[in-house]
């Protein structure tokens, strides 16, 4: 809340990616009040900007699964105030979340349904690791990819401008023949 205008209004944007309540989730901040504040941001970006604004939910962690929470052999030194476990109360983010992207015509990314329980892509018991973090930044573009229509538009051009298509670049017809080439057969 203390740093949308600096951080983001300030900079005029026009996409605008929200990504929010994990910790919020993990220190046990009721739902209304999580509510409140994102939807205040949403209200404050809208006002100030043409942004097309993207909810991103709160990815899952170890800690959000109680039986694999209590199964660590070391518990992490955490602050005792991100200490609550359980996925109940981050779940609810979610569909608060879903439910003010609806209201404020914004696009929304669950990428906690996609993530449960993959304990690999997590580094530190609660950050995700490089693959991790690809994973998540893939389920944004797929969102954006498939509801903004703008982001193939370069592409198209290009392809167009430059003459290219499956008749002239080989497409899979052409694989054989290009690993011939590369083996040097």
């Amino acid at each position: 809340m203390e740093r949308v205008e600096e951080d983001l209004i300030s900079h005029q944007p026009d996409l605008a990616i929200i990504a929010y309540g994990l910790n919020d989730a993990r220190c046990g901040n009721p739902v209304e009040s999580f509510t409140s504040d994102i939807e205040e941001i949403i209200v404050r970006v809208r006002q100030k900007t043409d942004a097309l604004v993207v909810l991103v939910g709160p990815y899952w962690n170890i800690q959000f699964d109680e039986e694999l929470w209590s199964a660590l052999p070391v518990k992490p030194n955490f602050d005792q105030a991100f200490s609550k476990t359980g996925k109940d109360l981050v779940c609810s983010y979610v569909r608060a979340m879903r439910t003010l992207a609806e209201k404020y015509d914004c696009l929304f990314v669950d990428v906690f349904s996609p993530t449960e329980g993959c304990a690999w892509l997590i580094c530190d018991r609660v950050h995700f690791n490089d693959v991790g973090q690809r994973v998540l930044g893939h389920l944004v573009f797929d969102t954006l990819a498939t509801n903004c229509s703008f982001v193939g538009r370069k592409s198209g051009r290009l392809t167009t401008e430059s003459g290219f298509d499956i008749t002239n670049t080989g497409g899979t017809n052409g694989m054989s023949r290009m690993i011939r080439e590369w083996l040097g057969r």
